[in-house]
């Protein structure tokens, strides 16, 4: 198991925000045509169906849950640095 360093959860939040790029790109490029979104960073992969662009903008939104729990990760670890000084 990967320790879980305020550089782990960076890299999370780095993962997240192309994840959601590419959704909103998507998004832009697309209308209620888009049916399959698939992404493969090397590390991990990511595959969706969507039947419209509800789907995407959902996807979007639980991207942006889980890149906020993270920061919440870092926040929390950098408080308690301080608090041991």
């Amino acid at each position: 198991m990967e320790t879980r360093t305020v550089e782990y959860f960076i890299q999370k939040i780095e993962q997240i925000d192309a994840k959601i790029e590419k959704c909103f790109k998507a998004f832009q490029e697309g209308s209620e045509h888009i049916h399959h979104y698939r992404l493969d960073d090397g590390k991990m992969k990511a595959e969706t169906t969507y039947v419209s662009v509800s789907g995407i903008v959902n996807n979007i939104q639980s991207l942006e849950k889980l890149r906020a729990f993270y920061i919440e990760n870092i926040n929390e670890m950098e408080n308690r640095a301080i608090r041991q000084k």
